[in-house]
């Protein structure tokens, strides 16, 4: 290859991984029209997924934890440097950011395939990483009124069978034994 192709391609995905909306809106994106159509696929032909989830379980799941997610990382890998003054997540810490939700997304797929522990903890890995990071950065900035808001989020985006004792949690019951506050504060998006 020769080297001008090597500086472009270099510069590229350079610029890719600048700013967090390019990667994660773009995966929201492409991950919430193949989801539908592998939905769309699966609940016409009467198959099922490798997963541990029904298939209108599996697609629920991914509009909120894949396209929503996506979105909301996005949005907020953008949005936090400009309202707190620091520099943006960017190269290849964004790009494993962005490897840690499309994992999430591959073992939800195949998570009868895989230990149940396994699939659960690579599907919320990315809100456990960069939970802490941006409400630090919230803290540091003295956003009160965001601080205020994230704890409150996981109630509208967390499935009830992960919040409810009382529900069975597709993952095998594996989520029942943790008090049910921990997983709310854990799984509240990226905020």
């Amino acid at each position: 290859m020769p080297r001008a192709d090597r500086t472009r391609a270099r510069q590229a995905t350079s610029v890719f991984l600048t700013h967090g909306f390019r990667p994660f809106f773009l995966a929201g994106g492409v991950w919430s029209a193949a989801a539908l159509l592998v939905w769309m696929v699966v609940f016409a032909s009467g198959g099922n997924l490798p997963s541990r989830f029904d298939p209108l379980a599996w697609h629920i799941h991914e509009m909120l934890f894949g396209f929503v997610l996506a979105t909301i990382a996005g949005f907020l890998l953008t949005a936090l440097p400009n309202w707190t003054g620091r520099p943006p997540v960017s190269g290849a810490p964004l790009g494993l950011l962005a490897a840690l939700w499309l994992l999430g997304r591959i073992a939800c797929l195949i998570s009868a395939l895989v230990p149940a522990w396994l699939a659960a903890v690579v599907d919320l890995v990315l809100i456990w990483i960069y939970r802490p990071k941006a409400g630090a950065a919230l803290r540091e900035a003295r956003w009160r009124a965001w601080i205020y808001f994230c704890p409150r989020l996981p109630k509208s985006l967390v499935p009830e069978e992960f919040v409810m004792d009382a529900a069975p949690a597709p993952f095998g019951g594996m989520l029942d034994p943790w008090p049910t506050p921990v997983l709310p504060m854990s799984a509240s998006a990226v905020c």
